[in-house]
């Protein structure tokens, strides 16, 4: 208890010692939400990777040899250099540097890493409220009444559980003051001492329904990790889909500058032969009227190139004034590697999506979660029966602050019940969480064709690549044989100056489907991967290929992982 010339200041300062800085608080919080998500994911997953929402500042900024997390070296493997596009040279990224950047500034990926914060946030709450809650209060005041001044105060502090059985207990002690400072010098003390219980019988006993949110609490917090490792996957495959495609647009319009280059010599070529009178010159006039398009679909093919590109830079979460460009080096080692053979039949394909996708998992989950439900509403329909109990003591007198004493006191056990008549609400409720079962049953159910339809169609998006591929190869090689023997046709005479602008043409067509074939089947095989679940990203937001003996594994471990499925349903 506090003196009264003293109380005031007393006051302030334990006030001011009960207070942390905001900055304390944050990291607080950043801290037991950086265990949490630890935990959830190795129980998960069997690994974990730090999931942090802060912003690097310079985030925007290129860095196209940027330091990765727990990187000595940057995603190109040279030395972390920090640069501005905007501000200096062009800089070249190559896929696993767009990749990296793309995950240090998509602005989409900050918030689904926010989003997997909050949700351990809302659980270290929901677990708070099961912990033993302490409170404590101190006031005081100078008062005056009818020519008296005299010094109030009082302390308090208790301390509550919520029980896992679906009650409660919690004890307070206090203490009022009262002395006079004019008039008569009287004091008194008041302390007092009491505890109570409470223990549902029917409605709301058991762990099950007592702990009902955080239960829900608990699995959120995996939904929202299964969801972030799933938008990882997509998000990856996403970003190398616009990459490759920025490439593409770049070769195109390198084939387009040969073929305008081409057709410059050909038309030079055709009019020196006008000239010496052996073509008409209306075969010139075809020449430059098919320079003339070729020039303009040149300038076209630069501005949907400059567009793509600036498009790209947007995906990156970077000014659309940023110098860069793309390393046209993975364009040349997709042509160069040859095509994998599909890694597993349908069937095969379908069965490790249903254990290795993350939203399937989820929708699985989802539908356990309202069966679970179902039970906590037809807990509602129990009337309230409570084992109810307390005691309390209290102390009185100028020397008996603290002269509590059990036998002064008074305590109490029993019942209290409430029939509870009016069950309306609990009746909707009910039937609420049946149509919800059956909700997310047909849910479920509809994720799992659209499981089974996606990988149908990167299946036969994959050989259809495939097939294209090996035509686009022969077509190229004829239609460059075709160009060279019609040029040689030409200086004999024995071909028009419309035979060798159509085989320039489709040699142009051509050389654009092979690379456009190719990039098909890369982003098919991307998309087949990341369908079936199985392409897992690092760290740098670069993925890796599972390899042949890893996907043999996966296929020969199906039985026993949809058993274990099994039994957790």
């Amino acid at each position: 208890m506090f003196r009264t010339a003293h109380s005031f200041p007393l006051i302030l300062v334990l006030a001011l010692l009960s207070c942390s800085s905001p900055e304390d608080y944050k990291k607080d919080a950043d801290d037991e939400v950086a265990e949490i998500l630890e935990n959830k994911q190795l129980a998960a997953f069997e690994e974990a990777h730090e999931i942090s929402i802060e912003k690097d500042p310079t985030s925007r900024d290129v860095q196209a040899n940027a330091p990765g997390p727990d990187a000595e070296e940057g995603p190109s493997g040279e030395d972390p250099v920090l640069l501005k596009a905007w501000d200096g040279p062009t800089i070249t990224l190559n896929l696993r540097d767009a990749l990296y950047l793309a995950t240090l500034n998509s602005r989409n990926y900050q918030t689904r890493k926010e989003d997997v914060y909050l949700s351990a946030l809302s659980l270290s709450l929901e677990r708070h409220r099961w912990d033993f809650i302490a409170a404590a209060e101190i006031d005081g005041a100078y008062v005056r009444r009818n020519h008296e001044y005299s010094t109030e105060g009082g302390t308090g502090f208790s301390i509550s559980k919520a029980l896992a059985t679906g009650g409660s207990i919690g004890l307070t002690i206090g203490t009022d003051f009262l002395r006079y400072v004019s008039g008569d010098p009287r004091q008194s003390f008041i302390s007092s001492v009491s505890a109570t219980f409470s223990q549902p019988l029917l409605r709301g006993a058991g762990r099950a329904v007592a702990q009902e949110a955080l239960t829900q609490a608990e699995r959120n917090t995996v939904y929202e990790l299964r969801d972030f490792r799933r938008f990882r996957q997509t998000f990856a495959v996403s970003v190398a889909t616009s990459y490759y495609r920025v490439l593409q647009q770049k070769d195109r319009l390198r084939n387009e500058q040969e073929n305008y280059n081409s057709l410059l010599r050909a038309t030079e070529r055709t009019r020196d032969m006008a000239d010496a009178g052996r073509l008409a010159e209306f075969e010139v006039d075809q020449a430059k009227q098919d320079e003339l398009k070729a020039s303009d679909r040149l300038a076209r093919e630069i501005e949907s190139y400059n567009q793509a590109l600036d498009n790209f830079k947007i995906t990156l979460s970077l000014r659309t004034d940023a110098n860069i460009e793309l390393d046209e080096n993975d364009l040349v080692t997709l042509v160069e590697t040859p095509l994998e053979d599909v890694p597993f039949a349908e069937e095969e394909a379908t069965r490790l999506a249903f254990v290795k996708r993350m939203d399937f998992l989820n929708s699985l989950d989802q539908l356990d979660d309202s069966r679970r439900k179902v039970a906590v509403a037809e807990d509602g329909f129990l009337p309230e029966l409570n084992l109810v109990g307390g005691a309390s003591f209290d102390s009185e007198g100028p020397n008996n602050l603290f002269n509590v004493r059990p036998r002064d006191g008074t305590a109490s056990l029993g019942l209290e019940f409430d029939p509870d008549f009016d069950r309306k609400e609990e009746r909707n409720t009910y039937r609420q969480a049946l149509i919800t079962v059956e909700r997310t049953r047909r849910q479920l159910q509809e994720d799992a064709d659209q499981i089974r339809l996606e990988i149908r169609d990167s299946l036969r998006t994959l050989e259809q690549a495939r097939e294209s591929f090996e035509i686009q190869k022969l077509s190229v090689a004829l239609a460059e044989r075709r160009v060279e023997s019609t040029e040689m046709l030409i200086k004999a005479g024995d071909a028009t100056t419309r035979d060798l602008l159509d085989s320039q043409a489709d040699l142009l067509d051509a050389r654009n489907a092979l690379t456009g074939a190719v990039i098909d089947f890369n982003v098919a095989r991307q998309n087949l991967l990341s369908d079936v679940g199985i392409l897992e990203v690092d760290d740098l937001g670069m993925w890796k290929w599972p390899s042949k003996s890893e996907l043999e594994e996966l296929i020969d471990r199906l039985d026993e992982v949809e058993e274990e499925q099994e039994d957790d349903q």
